[in-house]
């Protein structure tokens, strides 16, 4: 693991920054030429990314500060400490999609095709963003000596699962599924909704690999918060799909029989 790339006096270059600010740049660049493509003018895009990038930063750091409150409570200021790693994924998630709505609503654009587009890149972006949590040396898994790797921040020598790794690849595929699927969806919002669905089911599995205990439980104690996040996403997921769908096919069979 390489949590610091380098230090220059009192400034120091973070792997997590770096793995953060590359996949949000990625992400974006690729969703902008994919929005180009549709009809969408570059300088719309490049203003919603910016109600993305805080909407998406705030969020992934309110819900980490909830969950780890205890650690904040008398150290304050390591609120603002992003480049110490601390993002949750969910609340980042749950803050991007609130701005894109916003954004959608204050310049009354269609938000199901900008969700769409912003979908697989958003996959890719969180894919190398995990990355960066296997250099900084957080969200590792539990001790396991025949898959384990020793992640000196931790200072017990113990071997970890890399689920960081884990999640990494599964987001990668995630993002490559979304991008073939898209020349057959039916739908608006198709893309979206497949993508909340499908990575609700791989985090849900993967937490019971999770080794770090800071995520918090809600109720039942084997059921972590970003469990309990997954089922409630992936019910959404799924009610939303067949009520878009469903709507697609009305109104499919309605300009059917208009012609």
């Amino acid at each position: 693991m390489i949590p610091t790339l380098f230090s220059i006096g009192s400034f120091t270059l973070h792997s997590y920054g770096v793995m953060v600010a590359l996949a949000f740049s990625v992400a974006i660049y690729l969703a902008r030429r994919q929005a180009i493509r549709e009809g969408i003018q570059s300088e719309i895009f490049l203003d919603m990314s910016l109600w993305v990038i805080v909407g998406g930063i705030l969020g992934a750091r309110t819900l980490y500060v909830i969950v780890s409150w205890e650690q904040f409570t008398d150290h304050w200021l390591d609120v603002f400490k992003l480049w110490q790693g601390g993002l949750v994924f969910y609340g980042g998630l749950i803050g991007a999609l609130l701005a894109v709505l916003l954004y959608c609503r204050k310049h009354k654009f269609a938000i199901w095709k900008l969700f769409d587009i912003c979908a697989p890149y958003a996959a890719l972006g969180h894919a190398l963003g995990r990355i960066g949590c296997f250099l900084n040396g957080c969200c590792y898994g539990k001790v396991n000596a025949t898959w384990g790797v020793v992640f000196p921040a931790l200072n017990d020598s113990m071997p970890h699962l890399p689920t960081q790794l884990y999640e990494s690849l599964a987001d990668f595929l995630i993002f490559t599924g979304l991008v073939i699927f898209r020349k057959f969806k039916r739908f608006e919002g198709q893309l979206l909704w497949l993508y909340i669905m499908v990575y609700a089911l791989v985090r849900f599995g993967l937490e019971f690999l999770r080794g770090d205990e800071i995520r918090g439980t809600i109720g039942i104690s084997w059921l972590h918060t970003s469990q309990l996040i997954a089922l409630i996403l992936f019910v959404v997921s799924a009610g939303m799909l067949g009520i878009l769908g469903r709507g697609a096919t009305i109104k499919k069979n309605h300009s059917n029989r208009t012609r």
